[in-house]
Parts: C-alpha cells; sequence; structure tokens
C-alpha cells in the first residue's frame, strides 16, 4: 500500500520551503549576485527566530525581496511584476519585511549575535561580504 500511495504521488512528498520560492522570485526580481546574497542573508537569519515560523515559505522570500530591495535602494521597491509574481503587494508584505529588518538590524548591531554562523558566512569574500555592507 505504502509503495502505491508513493508511486501515485511521484515520491513528491517534501513540504516547500523558501528554496522552492526563492530561484523564481530573484530571477523576476532581477538579482543579480550581490543581490541574491543580501536575500539568503536575510532569509537565514530569519530561519533562526521561532517568531518568523507565522509566515508562509513564499510570502518569506518575497519579504526578504522587499527588504533588499529597500536596503540597496531600488525603485520601484516593489515593482508591478514582482506584485504578479509573488501574488502578494508591498502592503500585505511589509509586517513580515518590518520583522525581518528587526533581525538584520539586530545582526548587524554590537554585542553578541544570536547568528554568528549565518554572520561568518556572509562575511566571506565569496558571498560578496554582505554581513559587513554599509546600507
Amino acid at each position: 500500500m505504502e509503495c502505491t500511495m508513493l508511486t501515485t504521488l511521484n515520491f513528491q512528498i517534501t513540504v516547500p520551503t523558501a528554496t522552492h520560492f526563492f530561484d523564481i522570485l530573484q530571477k523576476a526580481n532581477g538579482c543579480d549576485d550581490v543581490h541574491c546574497n543580501v536575500v539568503q542573508y536575510v532569509i537565514e537569519l530569519s530561519l533562526l527566530d521561532t517568531c518568523m515560523l507565522q509566515y508562509t515559505p513564499s510570502h518569506l522570500v518575497a519579504a526578504a525581496l522587499l527588504l533588499s530591495n529597500e536596503l540597496l535602494k531600488r525603485s520601484p521597491v516593489w515593482p508591478a511584476m514582482m506584485v504578479q509574481q509573488s501574488r502578494s503587494t508591498e502592503l500585505a508584505l511589509r509586517g513580515c519585511a518590518t520583522d525581518l529588518r528587526k533581525l538584520f538590524d539586530a545582526d548587524r548591531g554590537e554585542g553578541p549575535h544570536q547568528s554568528q554562523a549565518v554572520r561568518k558566512k556572509f562575511s566571506l569574500p565569496a558571498r560578496h561580504a554582505v554581513a559587513k555592507m554599509k546600507f
């Protein structure tokens, strides 16, 4: 019976994560390598905070892209193409983006960091040292 069920499902029994949505949305947003790393940095910071569990992975990725567009001073911050691709308006993403901004600011502040490994990873030249960038 298990084999029949798995065969019927084509063995696709995984839960979607932020990674599933990142590739599609970052292409729609026209991200370069630095921009992609900023988004990934923000997303990885969110993985360590339980308050971020209230957001779906697609919503989290869209909000991280919105925040990264703000940080990198892109205009418009949330173009019509992104509304269409993410199926979320800027207003709908604002709460999550604000929570992400708090995590981002806390990680870049003085004192001990909750996410030392994430900060170290995104301080490397291979990740364009986005954790050290000035915004």
